[in-house]
């Protein structure tokens, strides 16, 4: 079997979070008195929603976590989406591709003004946003194809 389309994750996939997820946790922690330093707890952060991490990881409640939200996103927004980095290789395996024929595609929940994450991965880019939903209320995805 073969495939002529092939959708990518961004996160973790073809581009490592870790610096700028860490940094917004890092900064809104700080904002409640929280000086977290320890790596693999900001690194838990990674993956599961937002929302979710703080409530388990640091038992926020529901009004903390839309301050320590919002504080995540002022950080993400000016500095922590410059920090994502594109992993060696990922470039010239999705050239690879491309010349041979194949459809590319992105799939990101990032939210606006973070266009500077995937185009550092596919620089002639055009994305959309759809809306889907699963199980739980109706979430905004980004897709885009190449």
């Amino acid at each position: 079997m073969t495939y002529e389309t092939i959708v990518f994750d961004l996160d973790g996939t073809l581009t490592d979070p870790a610096v700028g997820i860490t940094g917004g946790v890092r900064y809104a922690l700080g904002k409640f008195g929280i000086a977290e330093e320890d790596w693999e707890k900001l690194c838990a952060f990674i993956g599961p929603p937002l929302k979710e991490s703080f409530q388990k990881f640091y038992g926020f409640t529901p009004k903390e976590i839309e301050e320590a939200t919002g504080f995540y996103r002022e950080y993400y927004g000016r500095q922590g989406k410059f920090e994502n980095r594109v992993y060696d290789g990922i470039p010239q395996m999705l050239s690879r591709l491309h010349s041979a024929g194949k459809r590319l595609c992105l799939a990101t929940y990032k939210g606006e003004g973070t266009e500077c994450i995937y185009t550092a991965v596919w620089p002639d880019l055009q994305m959309q946003t759809s809306s889907f939903q699963d199980s739980g209320p109706q979430i905004q995805v980004k897709v885009a194809c190449y």
